[in-house]
């Protein structure tokens, strides 16, 4: 076998082993990012992410190193035999699971929307090197496109979030920023730029899933009747608290 035949068994065999890991710690705690884990093996993300996605190679001594550091072994992988740890990227799973993703989709949709980072940071209280990844991460899923003047094209905002043991780590980390963010609303913005309600009421239980159904449709249906408005100026979240994510 050749020395890069071997790298790149070795490679394969480390982006399975770290994708296992990180959906084990991701099933441990929600709140468990790609970040986290880069700091762990001591790598930048961005080269992590690169690894998990089979877009960077590893030389052995260093797939190696990488694995102690997570504590994995790397087990023997024929090259034919190579196949993605899981159905979503990790590209994806961290689109899903930090909500300035989708936020940022809807931010292109505004009339003074601005292709830059900064303003794009501004706008949702973000980091500006944590948006410049998140664009990066976009563009690699395909949903936003790089044009000649440095900035980006929305491709579509629809991002595939079918349920599966890969992602329900990702929406409870979404679901819990939301919550995170709902309790900021409450007493940082004005009320009459929010709404935030809840009722008490009886319930049988044997109809839950109708009731999910019911919920999904009011909000497909309240989506649709307000963001076709024209004069759309800001992005809301709408978790049954509805609020202002942007600033």
């Amino acid at each position: 076998m050749t020395a890069r035949a071997q790298g790149t068994k070795m490679t394969a065999s480390l982006r399975q082993a770290l994708s296992q890991e990180l959906k084990r710690r991701c099933g441990k705690n929600p709140s468990y990012s790609l970040r986290a884990f880069a700091k762990a093996l001591a790598v930048d993300p961005a080269t992590l992410s690169q690894i998990l996605n089979g877009k960077r190679s590893v030389r052995a001594a260093k797939a190696e190193e990488l694995a102690r550091r997570a504590g994995v072994s790397l087990a023997p992988v024929a090259l034919q035999a190579v196949e993605p740890a899981h159905s979503f990227s990790i590209d994806v799973f961290t689109a899903i699971s930090e909500w300035y993703h989708m936020a940022i989709l809807q931010l292109f949709k505004l009339k003074e929307f601005k292709s830059e980072p900064r303003w794009i940071a501004r706008r949702l209280g973000v980091h500006v090197e944590e948006i410049k990844d998140a664009m990066a991460r976009l563009e690699r899923i395909g949903l936003i496109e790089p044009v000649k003047d440095g900035g980006w094209n929305l491709i579509t905002d629809q991002v595939t979030t079918l349920s599966t043991p890969f992602t329900y780590p990702a929406f409870r980390k979404y679901q819990k920023q939301i919550l995170e963010q709902a309790i900021e609303a409450l007493e940082e913005v004005p009320i009459e730029k929010r709404d935030q309600s809840s009722m008490v009421m009886r319930f049988p239980v044997k109809r839950i899933q109708e009731a999910k159904e019911d919920l999904k449709n009011f909000r497909r249906s309240f989506c649709a009747k307000y963001e076709n408005d024209q004069t759309c100026d800001e992005v809301y979240q709408l978790s049954l608290s509805f609020f202002p994510v942007t600033e």
